[in-house]
């Protein structure tokens, strides 16, 4: 599988190696399970990936052929977020969550799992809700949906991350990820 990085996933990195935060590592260690996750859940479903894309947005496995039905779409999307969810469970139950690295990994493996799986286009639950009603209706109206559904969620992430930097003069990370969203929703148009 080939690999391709673009310049702000570069630069991304290198500013959170550079930190040598213990932050840094747990968001990395849970990114890196989640795409596992999905690997894995591909090579039982026979799917190859010819390519991954890393980007600002994220990471994206790109397939050699099409994955098959819609039940084998959903299982590999639902993948990712279901390690990262049993990871931050396992490291709860165990004594890495008396550790600063283990409560961070915990934390950024729920918030990651969470945050995929909501129905929002080019995160793993939005992929699901677009294969569910696709399966069921027609893909215009699947678009249509996941397109609403992304723009209202994309909405009001982007509502409480202007209300913490208001009123709490921080989260600008969470604001400029709503609003690189935004841009990837209506300049991209990614649905």
């Amino acid at each position: 599988m080939k690999i391709k990085i673009g310049f702000f996933a570069i630069a991304l990195t290198f500013a959170l190696i550079i930190t040598h935060s213990f932050e840094a590592l747990a968001c990395f260690l849970s990114a890196f399970i989640h795409e596992l996750g999905h690997i894995a859940a591909a090579r039982i479903s026979n799917v190859r990936f010819k390519e991954m894309r890393l980007s600002p947005f994220g990471a994206s496995l790109v397939p050699n052929t099409n994955l098959g039905s819609f039940s084998n779409e959903i299982f590999i999307c639902a993948a990712g977020p279901a390690i990262n969810l049993l990871c931050a469970l396992i490291a709860l139950l165990t004594p890495l969550r008396s550790f600063a690295f283990g409560e961070l990994f915990i934390l950024s493996s729920l918030f990651l799992g969470i945050l995929n799986l909501l129905p929002i286009s080019s995160f793993d639950g939005g992929r699901i809700l677009f294969c569910v009603i696709e399966s069921i209706f027609s893909f215009k109206l699947a678009k249509n949906v996941l397109y609403i559904s992304s723009f209202i969620l994309i909405f009001a992430l982007w509502t409480l991350s202007l209300y913490f930097l208001i009123k709490a003069s921080s989260s600008l990370s969470l604001f400029v990820f709503s609003c690189s969203l935004f841009a990837k929703l209506f300049v991209l148009n990614d649905c």
